[in-house]
């Protein structure tokens, strides 16, 4: 009993000295992966060139590949280049042979690529043709969109071409793009130099469609790069516009934008503020507190160039519309507001209140409805058949 006794103490005194340096070993090695990260993301935002980093890029490494190249490796890092931007390809030299390369794309529903035995190249004129000999497998799909499988394709050429087809799909010439290395993302021009560092955590195409009601509508291409500071603006030519200081950005005018930020330095929305900049970040209207909800909105895409808004009040979250100047149009006071009719002049606002009541305003801000007990289709299609005079 006594030599139990000793062993029981001794497992027992053992116990939380092996507990406290399973933990202390658990933290050095997260301190240790956490140090590692860091140096691997100021090496990358250094990075000056695709060479510099092209030996980490292994996105596409797993996708099926047919080649004509001897060298099996040589031109790996370049299909996550064309990954990333559709029906691009390179022409590449290697020990004195000029190589195509490009993603070939197969898109069916249930069905995947699963080997591609052949690929034949056909000249017409300047126009260099390509059919694949592949083979599929179905397997079952309940989804809505068709399914995409890629092959690495890698060919011998022996002369020139202006056009490349694909069998259906047109390719063009790699002119610069998105890079993305392990989690980090840039952008490099069409001679593969890093034009915006890799050291975000993402970055976005933002198109904006800019309504014109007389008829003569446009788009315009910008792009978000959401960092570690926050989220930047760039042109179509990958310029920065607005530096990644913001939580968000939002398209108003050609030089006026919405950018939403932390105040207080706080993580979350409680403190979020929104105000107008210009191109160059300068403050075109005082701060008031909110932010907008969907990051790919603009006031452009409404007919009545509103947004809809959200603010915290220590409890819940309220909506509300504002429009172009900030102006509050609806008061932000609303358990939920649904916007109809948003490429018409007839644009409404189904509002949702606090008792779960619907009742329709206008974007003048004008309660058009009482408040009823039913349903947002209910409400919006009473009103609509009131528009329509029925």
């Amino acid at each position: 009993m006594y030599r139990f006794l000793i062993t029981l103490l001794a497992i027992l005194v053992a116990v939380p000295m092996n507990a406290k340096r399973i933990e202390t070993k658990r933290v050095e090695n997260g301190q240790k992966i956490e140090n590692e990260r860091k140096i691997e993301n100021a090496a990358l935002a250094d990075a000056k060139c695709f060479a510099d980093v092209s030996q980490y890029m292994t996105l596409t490494k797993d996708f099926l590949k047919y080649s004509e190249c001897n060298d099996a490796g040589a031109f790996d890092a370049y299909f996550d280049l064309l990954l990333l931007e559709n029906d691009k390809y390179f022409v590449l030299e290697k020990d004195g042979e000029t190589y195509l390369v490009f993603l070939y794309v197969y898109e069916d529903y249930g069905v995947f690529l699963e080997k591609v035995d052949d690929v034949k190249k056909v000249v017409q004129g300047r126009k260099l043709c390509i059919s694949v000999s592949k083979e599929i497998k179905e397997y079952e799909n309940m989804g809505c969109e068709p399914d995409v499988s890629y092959c690495r394709c890698i060919l011998k050429l022996d002369r020139a071409f202006d056009q490349l087809m694909v069998e259906n799909r047109e390719y063009a010439p790699y002119d610069g793009g998105m890079i993305r290395v392990m989690s980090r993302y840039g952008i490099v021009d069409e001679k593969l130099t890093v034009i915006v560092p890799i050291a975000y955590n993402l970055i976005t195409r933002y198109p904006i469609y800019v309504y014109d009601h007389a008829g003569a509508d446009s788009l315009r291409i910008y792009y978000k790069a959401i960092g570690d500071q926050g989220t930047a603006l760039l042109d179509e030519q990958y310029h920065f516009i607005l530096q990644p200081e913001y939580r968000t950005i939002y398209y108003v005018s050609e030089n006026c934008f919405l950018v939403t930020m932390q105040g207080n330095g706080s993580a979350g929305l409680a403190d979020s503020k929104m105000k107008l900049v210009d191109a160059k970040g300068n403050a075109l209207s005082g701060e008031m507190e909110g932010w907008i909800s969907d990051s790919m909105s603009s006031f452009t895409q409404t007919y009545a160039r509103q947004l809809q808004f959200s603010v915290w009040d220590e409890k819940d979250i309220f909506c509300g519309v504002l429009d172009e100047n900030l102006h509050v149009v609806i008061e932000p006071v609303y358990k939920k507001i649904t916007t109809f009719g948003s490429d018409t002049e007839h644009q409404f606002y189904v509002v949702e209140n606090q008792a779960g009541e619907f009742a329709v305003f206008d974007i003048r801000g004008k309660q058009q409805t009482e408040f009823e007990k039913t349903s947002v289709y209910e409400v919006q299609t009473a009103y609509y058949n009131r528009l329509r005079g029925r």
